[in-house]
């Protein structure tokens, strides 16, 4: 858990700053996906990467949040 903020609440500040509104972002987490997660995909969030993951799953997601 990141102190003083949660995933969602620093999606919509990212996404509220033009100069990043373009960047893709990633949810990185090891809690299952709630509604709050789902939000996050409706406000920019554009990948879902689940606790524990290789490194090759992880690689293969900033690929794709790259190159799509």
């Amino acid at each position: 858990l990141m102190p003083g903020i949660n995933g969602l609440e620093l999606i919509q500040k990212l996404k509220h700053m033009n100069h990043l509104t373009a960047v893709p972002v990633a949810l990185f987490s090891a809690k299952p996906l709630t509604e709050t997660d789902l939000k996050a995909f409706d406000i920019g969030q554009v990948a879902y990467i689940k606790k524990p993951s290789s490194l090759d799953e992880i690689l293969k997601m900033i690929h794709r949040l790259l190159h799509d």
